[in-house]
């Protein structure tokens, strides 16, 4: 069980560079990734997300299946939607210790990343433009479609109350700092955790870069299958590889790296943006 195990998250942003951190943190002797980099286990019961299982307070074995343990003393999990759940406050006891990390990006970059993303999965239709998606964004913490929670989840109280529960054991990342430095951002993770430092890897280049998608329709079927398969492989390693090289192939046709936006915005999305990361939420 997870009691002899120390565990680490990355619980955020999303589109702040927390896949290239998981490869790399991953290639360290001492931290067992997991198999599908975004588990997303530890997900509010409501959280508007697609996932295989949940935390209901009484599976956490279920969860170390994610997982092909063999002397590693952690267990790394990235999924960037945690930053808006309470979940993982609970796993205290669940585990030796809990690390949590989260990268800080520049609000109207990390937008902007998500508004390419969404293009991208075919949420948003082609001619919608960065100006129009934030002109959708909610303001109302009520609000279920996941896209209209960007500017949301810009702000800064979803950090505070990580901060506040976890004290020393939330270490907040620039987005700058790892995009610059990414060697040294591990070292300086490795040493906060107490780990030795070793040789790491360091992709030769950009993990997860957003391209544009050729098919509405295709892509959306695409994202569908791509998860349910990699959730009903997790016991089957030599189909996992299989299917990942396939999908490999799979993603160079659907996607191309042509990106034609830009991040105008009007001067009322611009106010919009600033006013809503001044609020201050009890």
């Amino acid at each position: 069980m997870g009691e002899n195990l120390g565990l680490i998250l990355i619980i955020g942003q999303p589109k702040a560079g927390t896949t290239s951190l998981f490869e790399r943190l991953s290639y360290h002797p001492s931290i067992c990734g997991s198999k599908i980099k975004e588990t997303r286990f530890f997900i509010d019961q409501n959280y508007p997300l697609a996932t295989n299982k949940r935390y209901n307070g009484n599976n956490i074995q279920e969860y170390l299946e994610y997982f092909d343990l063999t002397t590693e003393d952690f267990i790394l999990d990235a999924s960037p939607d945690y930053l808006y759940s309470r979940t993982p406050m609970q796993l205290k006891k669940e585990f030796k210790e809990v690390y949590i990390i989260i990268v800080e990006r520049n609000p109207n970059d990390r937008l902007f990343s998500l508004f390419r993303y969404y293009k991208q999965q075919s949420v948003l239709r082609k001619n919608v433009t960065f100006d129009q998606f934030i002109e959708q964004q909610s303001t109302d913490q009520v609000e279920t479609e996941l896209h209209k929670r960007g500017l949301m989840h810009c702000h800064y109280s979803y950090i505070d109350r990580y901060q506040k529960v976890f004290g020393e054991k939330c270490l907040i990342i620039n987005f700058g700092d790892l995009t610059n430095d990414p060697l040294g951002t591990n070292k300086k993770i490795f040493r906060w955790i107490k780990l030795t430092e070793t040789n790491i890897y360091q992709p030769e280049k950009n993990i997860n870069k957003t391209a544009a998608s050729r098919s509405f329709l295709l892509t959306k079927y695409y994202r569908q299958i791509r998860r349910k398969t990699s959730y009903l492989t997790l016991k089957y390693p030599l189909t996992r590889r299989l299917l990942n090289n396939i999908n490999q192939k799979i993603k160079k046709f659907i996607y191309i790296d042509d990106f034609k936006t830009d991040m105008k915005l009007s001067e009322k999305n611009t106010k919009k943006i600033e006013n809503y990361l001044s609020t201050r939420f009890k």
